[in-house]
């Protein structure tokens, strides 16, 4: 007797419904192994009056519907669709990779499910989803013969059926006893449309619990004496009832409406996604059904295609909202029934905790569910929610065992029909170090070979001096690869693993590192389409940093702990930090509409990145005791205590963030945020943890921290908001205000851009004043250079979104050489930026010739010569235009200064004796002739 004959025993309730002979023989056997046959029997089928039968034991499938709606194996997959099966692979916190046996059975599974199904899976009830993202799910198990090899994994599946086949005849036997009278007939109860709809949601809900027959907190009997509380559809509609969109018009309508829903209604400017491609003025509407709707056609093409595109790129300023933006390309894949890979940078922890944090601040948590690659300390530490099961899937971009966890992710849901898209959060750093990988690079995506796909219209003076050939990109020798070597693991993995299996939108603040990855990230043939983070009025970057008198630093390089105690702007920036002498510290800054809130003060914080030194000796806490004993020792001096160093709180924020304050050091959890471990502190601070530092009850703890100093080099790059509210004091800003920055002496601009650029902030809604700027002491040729490079990011941006190129043509529009960055350096392989684009490249050598012989003293003898001495026929000396003209058709003829005299000489007179033997001379040429004839004039004069 076969399994489907055994478990056929009740009729389908849905004509084609998938029957539960669906269920693989080895989830049978684990269900019978675990309990007596007899319970197991008693457990499937349930029956309309009582829901499941109490057995003593916990039920296999725990029972969440109504009383009088009958539920059967058969039926708790019938309504399961493409909308919302989410491939759910099991993952261990401590391996490096999940269960291969779980992933498979869960992925086969749900693809036979597809395939029959005739209505859509919603997901729980919205109060119960993702509230604390655990009563979603179960909780995945690992299965002990998942580290069998072949032979040993067929000998087990042959125990298992020969098992199986007892466990059957023993039931047929026992129905087969006449004690036992005929089976009741199982009669569907008669349910209104409504009751059927919560019925079968209430089925969906508990399939993770029947196939993985585990217990699920939350997932319990429902008390019989409360009614369930209404799923209010018409106000909160079910992702399976979200229309799928067919269009880019539609999609965009889509997208309005679910972001309106899910949105909360308190939600921070930060958190309203909606803000990310434009506000709410005609101007901004517009620029957010742009956004969209370019979005929607990358989108359409990759899910018609199922083939991603070129990767597209998304650009926006350091906290001028680049999350909201990836948050809205998630909403829009979400709804073309895709699911969504977000992966953070730059390590494991923190980043992967803020995006989840944001996202269910942003409100997915409403619908959807969120997995995540963090480890149970990690989970608890930072009061994170977990999920086995999601639409989105959060990892860290540089960690390879996050990687592999996505590669399993994404191929689990194409099986179940599904592509993923892949947001890339701080793009840039997957163009990471050097590593011991080789990789075979196709010439169409090799970054060094752009210029070969120019076409030949649209080439200049740079591809033809070179003679660079034209290469047919669907050529063999377009396909033909080269090979590149020194590649890291995490690099290498994305391009081989994950390149051609995931749309992907790279987003960073920065983009030049990641066009330059060696990997080869783009198709040079194809256009590059790029989104923008609408420009916010409120938003204060780069560009108003400012160096107060006597704060330039001359150092080059980093400081030591020697150098920062000696150095007088040190010495000056840390007064002006503690007598809030920025001209907008304490300033109270006015909401533009003021119904929407109150206004907020400014408080002032300093920035100190000067050493990435961390626990050796000039490491972080070595700068905090610094400042202390000079915040003393001014005491000390003048015979007053305007400043006491145990009122400074000191943040450093490295790996495991710490606190010193009120001479006592803490520990703060990997991953905490500025505001956590300010508002941590000032509950320690309640709880008398700091001697001599008495706070009340209600005193704000700016009572007692008058100061706060933010310490760190390397992690405040990346996932650090370094500005917050205090817990205790909702009208005030803590915001970056004053900094101590400094860059190592091979400098990769885009790195320390992003590092300075953590004092920028976006104001949203408040009037920022005309006279707004940041006090820094650093280096005036860094400043200068981190400002000239991001006018460069952002005018190659601009200039591809007015007229989209392919990508060839796109870098070629670059202008590094004519804003003299080409020694330059980006990403952590150190690549010169004039490899990004060699535009100008002759120009800027000829400038620079030009200039070595403006110094030469044979060229200024001529040009003395030619405006004083020389006279016309007329008697009258050449005027300013014509002296000008002449003087640089002869600066030609000395670009080499090596070159001897007689040599140039000669070479005039014979140009001379050319030209003058042309019938005829134009302008130009007549110039040319003109002017060479009175050099060697001059010359000859001369000798």
């Amino acid at each position: 007797m076969s399994s489907t004959d055994d478990l056929q025993s009740s009729p389908p309730e849905v004509s084609g419904a998938t029957q539960a002979a669906d269920v693989p023989d080895s989830l049978l056997n684990r269900l019978m192994d675990q309990h007596e046959a007899e319970v197991q029997l008693q457990n499937l089928h349930l029956h309309s009056g009582d829901g499941s039968q109490e057995t003593g034991t916990e039920a296999a499938i725990p029972v969440q519907q109504r009383s009088g709606s009958p539920t059967t194996p058969s039926n708790l997959t019938e309504t399961m669709d493409d909308s919302d099966v989410t491939y759910a692979p099991t993952d261990d916190d401590e391996e490096e990779e999940d269960s291969s046996h779980s992933v498979e059975f869960i992925a086969e599974t749900q693809v036979q499910e597809e395939e029959i199904q005739s209505t859509q899976l919603a997901p729980p009830q919205s109060s119960q989803m993702l509230e604390s993202h655990q009563e979603s799910a179960a909780a995945a198990v690992r299965d002990s013969t998942e580290d069998l090899g072949d032979s040993e994994l067929d000998a087990e599946i042959e125990r298992h059926e020969q098992e199986a086949a007892r466990l059957r005849q023993l039931r047929a036997a026992r129905r087969a006893r006449p004690e036992h009278g005929p089976e009741p007939r199982r009669v569907r109860a008669r349910v209104t449309p409504e009751q059927e709809r919560q019925v079968t949601r209430h089925r969906q809900a508990s399939i993770e619990q029947f196939v993985r027959n585990v217990r699920v907190r939350g997932a319990d009997l429902p008390d019989p004496g409360r009614e369930p509380a209404s799923r209010r559809l018409s106000a909160h509609p079910e992702p399976s009832e979200i229309p799928l969109p067919e269009d880019e018009q539609q999609l965009h309508e889509q997208w309005i409406s679910t972001a309106n829903d899910v949105i909360p209604e308190h939600a921070s400017i930060y958190s309203d996604f909606r803000l990310a491609f434009g506000d709410e003025t005609d101007e901004g509407r517009r620029s957010r059904e742009d956004e969209i709707k370019g979005i929607a056609k990358v989108l359409f093409d990759f899910k018609q295609n199922r083939r991603p595109g070129q990767h597209a790129m998304l650009k926006g300023r350091e906290r001028e909202g680049k999350t909201g933006a990836l948050f809205s390309i998630a909403l829009a894949a979400i709804i073309l029934r895709m699911r969504v890979v977000i992966l953070c940078a730059p390590n494991k922890v923190a980043p992967v905790v803020d995006m989840v944090k944001k996202i269910r601040a942003a409100g997915f948590g409403k619908y959807w569910n969120v997995r995540h690659t963090l480890g149970k300390k990690a989970i608890k530490d930072n009061d994170i929610p977990s999920s086995d099961v999601g639409q989105i899937f959060v990892a860290a971009l540089g960690t390879l065992a996050d990687l592999k966890k996505v590669k399993q992710f994404i191929q689990g849901e194409a099986r179940g029909g599904h592509c993923t898209v892949t947001l890339i959060d701080e793009c840039d750093e997957l163009t990471q170090g050097r590593g011991n990988r080789t990789l075979n690079v196709p010439h169409h995506e090799d970054p060094a070979t752009y210029q070969h796909y120019i076409t030949s219209d649209a080439r200049g003076e740079d591809e033809e001096d070179d003679d660079i050939p034209d290469f047919d990109p669907d050529s063999r020798r377009a396909m033909r690869g080269a090979r590149k070597g020194n590649i890291a693991a995490a690099s290498h993995f994305f391009k081989t693993e994950l390149f051609k299996r995931t749309q992907v939108f790279a987003c960073s603040a920065t983009l030049s590192g990641y066009m330059l990855n060696p990997v080869g990230v783009f198709q040079h043939h194809l256009e590059t389409p790029i989104f923008m983070v609408y420009p916010k009025p409120g938003y204060r970057g780069i560009e108003k940093f400012v160096i107060p008198e006597g704060c330039a630093l001359e150092n080059e390089g980093n400081l030591s702990l020697d150098q920062f105690k000696d150095s007088e702007p040190v010495q000056r920036m840390l007064r002006r930090f503690y007598d809030r002498e920025n001209v907008c510290d304490g300033v109270r800054l006015e909401p533009r509409d003021r119904c929407r809130g109150g206004a907020v003060k400014l408080r002032g914080m300093l920035f100190i990145s000067c050493s990435p030194k961390v626990n050796v000796y000039g490491g972080v806490e070595d700068i905090a005791r610094e400042v202390c004993n000079t915040v003393d020792s001014w005491a000390d001096v003048q015979g007053l205590g305007i400043h006491d160093s145990k009122e400074t709180m000191f943040v450093c924020f490295v790996g495991k963030p710490t606190v010193r304050f009120g001479n006592k050091w803490l520990k703060m959890p990997s991953g905490a945020s500025l505001e956590t471990i300010y508002n941590r502190t000032a509950q320690e601070a309640r709880r008398g943890s700091f001697s001599g530092l008495q706070l009340g009850l209600n005193e704000p703890f700016s009572s007692v921290c008058k100061h706060v100093v933010l310490i760190g080099y390397n992690l405040t790059r990346r996932a650090m908001t370094a500005a917050f509210t205090p817990a205790d004091e909702p009208g005030v800003l803590c915001k970056l205000q004053y900094g101590i920055l400094t860059a190592p002496k091979t400098l990769t601009i885009d790195a320390v851009s992003q590092r300075f650029n953590r004092a920028s902030h976006d104001f949203g809604d408040y009037e920022v004043p005309e006279a707004y700027c940041v006090d820094v002491a650093m280096s005036p040729v860094a400043l200068d250079m981190c400002k000239e490079f991001r006018k460069l990011e952002d005018e190659m941006v601009d200039e591809q979104r007015r007229n989209p190129r392919i990508h060839a043509e796109f870098r070629q529009q670059i202008q590094v050489f004519a804003k003299n960055l080409e020694d330059a350096r980006v990403s952590k392989r150190n690549i010169r930026l004039a490899e990004l684009s060699r535009t100008g490249r002759l120009r800027k050598e000829m400038m620079e010739r030009e200039a070595i012989a403006d110094r030469d003293p044979r060229f200024i003898e001529f040009k003395r010569w030619l405006r004083g001495d020389y006279v016309q026929e007329n008697g009258q000396p050449y005027l300013e235009s014509t002296w000008e003209t002449y003087c640089r058709i002869v600066r030609r003829e000395f670009l080499d200064e090596e070159e001897d005299i007689e040599v140039i000489v000669e070479r005039a007179e014979d140009r001379v004796r050319e030209l003058n033997a042309l019938p005829r001379r134009g302008p130009e040429v007549q110039n040319e002739y003109q002017a060479l004839k009175r050099f060697v004039e001059h010359r000859r004069a001369r000798a």
